[in-house]
């Protein structure tokens, strides 16, 4: 978002609670305390490197979209440095990590979102991420809502002690017959 004055926009300080990651591997945003969503291209999250880590405080100018909680970041301050989104020229993402196939049941804590508000996956209750392409996905939201009980399947990875996974499948977990027949009724 390099035609953006960052300058002009409002900031918002916090401390990065989780990093989140995207398929490849990268840091596409974090999670402040308090669960506020912040989207941070890769280019931009591979210059701050190190200095967004779980723990550290920083000052966001961020833009918000009009249909989903989040923040996507212009510029972030961290580590007494400031980085300003330039584009992504010259960022060259890294070898996608080695991955393995998983199947995952948990409940959601936070539905994530692309930088224009798309629902791009869930970050669960114990820390997993699941990751879903934004485009083409929208019949899916709803599987990521905030307290869904849900089971993934897809190539997954660690980084940072974090579990990610590329979600090939999903399903709605229902605790009683009653939720699962009026979850099958919303469908039709």
């Amino acid at each position: 978002m390099h035609w953006i004055d960052p300058d002009a926009l409002p900031a918002t300080t916090g401390t990065i609670a989780t990093l989140i990651y995207n398929p490849q591997g990268e840091v596409d945003g974090f999670v402040l305390e308090g669960d506020r969503l912040v989207h941070v291209p890769p280019h931009l999250a591979a210059r701050a490197g190190r200095r967004l880590k779980a723990g550290a405080t920083v000052e966001v100018h961020a833009i918000k979209p009009r249909d989903a909680d989040l923040l996507a970041a212009v510029a972030i301050a961290a580590g007494g440095r400031r980085f300003v989104a330039e584009g992504p020229e010259g960022h060259h993402p890294p070898a996608p990590p080695a991955t393995q196939e998983a199947d995952v049941v948990g409940s959601v804590r936070l539905t994530l979102h692309a930088p224009r508000g798309e629902v791009c996956g869930a970050l669960l209750q114990d820390g997993t991420i699941v990751r879903l392409h934004p485009r083409g996905n929208a019949a899916l939201a709803e599987y990521f809502e905030p307290g869904r009980r849900i089971e993934v399947w897809g190539p997954s990875f660690r980084k940072g002690g974090t579990r990610v996974v590329d979600v090939a499948h999903v399903a709605y977990i229902a605790e009683s017959e009653d939720e699962a027949q009026s979850f099958a009724d919303e469908q039709r």
